[in-house]
């Protein structure tokens, strides 16, 4: 039995949060590649992390690769 329990102490639910980390491969409609690292606690937001490091103009990521995952 938890000391919490034992005492009669409320225990909050933790929400269980993952991270994620991308190396994302982008490409631009004139034919130029870059990449960047992206993370959040979905793909969709590891990636508009990467983008966010993307010089201006139309990328689009073309490929993505998990550096981290839990």
């Amino acid at each position: 039995m938890s000391t919490a329990l034992a005492y009669g102490v409320a225990v909050r639910q933790l929400r269980v949060v993952r991270h994620i980390v991308l190396e994302v491969d982008f490409r631009a409609r004139g034919g130029q590649k870059t990449a960047a690292i992206g993370g959040g606690s979905t793909v969709a937001e590891a990636l508009e992390s990467a983008r966010e490091a993307l010089p201006p103009g139309a990328w689009t990521a073309v490929a993505w690769k998990e550096l981290y995952g839990d």
